[in-house]
């Protein structure tokens, strides 16, 4: 099984990823020995937070094979490295831990200016974000009316499109399920990127 490679290829400690997935250092520790072997459940785990097939993580797949179509892009795995970190909700905008989870790769050559993005919501469907899928953001703290932005609202993040009409700017949402968001001098309100790419994880 690739786990201990896959983990030390993103900088991890075994007690990180315990943590990240709710499990204990030793487990992991067992895993990684082949003296305990996970249930499929566990596996889908794995699978899921390296971004890699179960077929590559239990060693059945090349790396030729990993290259996989991920929403619209052929990304290789050997590309530049960028930090997946938090979670963005989209709909009601809810606090985003800001914690290293891994690290996805992109084509960019730049990759100090991008971050990455988990998503969980449905509030942006319209425009191609389901949820678990990943955001490429550029970092910036301007946008363009149009833009699908990354921002936080009085402390808490959220991912919409921003419109802005003269001095009055609201973060629309793509499902007519949600409201606009309506941004006043009154709010705390910071613009953390622009999402450049969205990555739908099936």
């Amino acid at each position: 099984m690739r786990l201990k490679e896959l983990r030390e290829n993103v900088g991890l400690s075994q007690t990180k990823l315990a943590e990240h997935l709710g499990m204990v250092r030793s487990t992991i520790c067992q895993y990684e020995k082949g003296n305990r072997q996970p249930d499929n459940e566990t596996l889908l785990k794995f699978a899921d937070y390296f971004n890699v097939s179960v077929d590559y993580l239990l060693g059945r797949e090349s790396d030729e094979e990993r290259i996989k179509a991920i929403g619209g892009f052929q990304i290789p795995q050997d590309k530049y490295a960028v930090p997946l970190v938090g979670q963005v909700v989209c709909g009601k905008p809810i606090e985003s831990p800001e914690y290293l989870e891994g690290y996805v790769y992109v084509d960019y050559k730049n990759a100090d200016e991008y971050f990455a993005l988990k998503v969980n919501g449905d509030s942006m469907v319209g425009a191609g974000i389901t949820p678990k899928s990943i955001l490429i953001v550029h970092k910036q703290n301007y946008a363009e009316d149009g833009d699908i932005i990354v921002a936080s609202v009085d402390g808490e993040s959220t991912t919409k499109r921003f419109k802005r009409n003269g001095d009055i700017i609201f973060l629309m949402p793509e499902n007519s399920n949600y409201a606009p968001i309506l941004v006043t001098e009154k709010n705390n309100f910071y613009i953390f990127g622009k999402v450049v790419e969205i990555r739908t994880i099936l």
